[in-house]
């Protein structure tokens, strides 16, 4: 998902940065704004889910948490 979100702020922030080369200030400025936007929604996309199941299921203790994190970031791995 993240490569997706750095891949659709790249087609959108290169052509308008390159379009504004004469005014490096505001070139500066989208190439700054999409890297903070794309850094945010990749955090998002990793910890939301993770502050949603300790927010719901309260009465996991950190073991069962710390065990389901490394089961799903192997299985993410995986070519399947």
């Amino acid at each position: 998902m993240s490569v997706y979100n750095v891949f659709i702020m790249c087609v959108i922030g290169a052509p308008i940065s390159l379009a504004m080369r004469e005014q490096p200030d505001a070139s500066f400025s989208i190439v700054s704004v999409c890297i903070i936007i794309c850094t945010s929604i990749t955090l998002c996309l990793v910890f939301i889910p993770k502050v949603s199941v300790l927010s719901s299921h309260h009465y996991w203790n950190y073991n069962q948490l710390f065990v389901c994190s490394i089961v799903f970031v192997f299985c993410s791995h995986l070519r399947i």
